[in-house]
């Protein structure tokens, strides 16, 4: 009787420590789909950058005593135009390739924060460092065949976001009416019509 209490007690032991052992996996997948949906509620599933959801947040905290900021705006040329001519599987294509190069250079500090729309919020580089990456990121899109209008704001005192992202935004549309006068939009129907992939 005493050989049969201890047999069953070893598998009492043994059934509690697969129950603890499940348990303990479940909460872990558990954590791990909690993470999932918090990543996936800032972030934007056809480039991987951040959302517009991320980018209201961060322009809603104060950054004053948190200098430097540079903030840049891009915006890609030509998108509306591929889609009508392409289709959106190649316009989605063009996103994501811009996407790419941008990421390339401010990973964990890049939003879509509408379209063809995407911004830069970087606390860490200075100013000329800052102006070469916006610069890099541009040369490296239209080496891929894509043409995007830029503008950057950086500032290491007065740090205000939405008014940088204001100015920013002024420079990138004198870029886009310039490249727009200079090319027309019959460059854009001259490349698409002859079934070009890369998008420029």
């Amino acid at each position: 009787i005493e050989q049969a209490r201890k047999l069953l007690s070893q598998e009492d032991k043994r059934f509690e420590d697969v129950i603890a052992n499940a348990e303990y996996h479940r909460q872990i997948a558990e954590k791990e789909r909690e993470f999932a949906q918090a990543q996936a509620a800032d972030r934007d599933p056809l480039t991987g950058l951040y959302n517009r959801n991320r980018f209201n947040a961060e322009m809603e905290a104060d950054h004053h005593d948190n200098p430097p900021i540079g903030v840049a705006y891009f915006d890609l040329n030509g998108l509306k135009e591929v889609n009508d001519l392409l289709g959106h599987q190649q316009g989605d294509e063009l996103l994501r390739r811009a996407a790419a190069h941008i990421k390339q250079t401010f990973a964990g500090k890049a939003y879509r924060i509408g379209g063809d729309e995407f911004a830069i919020i970087d606390h860490e580089a200075d100013e000329q460092v800052f102006a070469a990456a916006v610069a890099d990121v541009c040369a490296r899109m239209e080496q891929d065949g894509i043409y995007c209008a830029a503008g950057f704001c950086w500032r290491d005192a007065n740090c205000n976001i939405e008014e940088q992202l204001n100015e920013a935004d002024r420079m990138m549309y004198t870029a886009k009416k310039r490249f727009y006068q200079e090319r027309g939009m019959a460059y854009f129907r001259g490349r698409t019509s002859h079934g070009d992939d890369a998008v420029q």
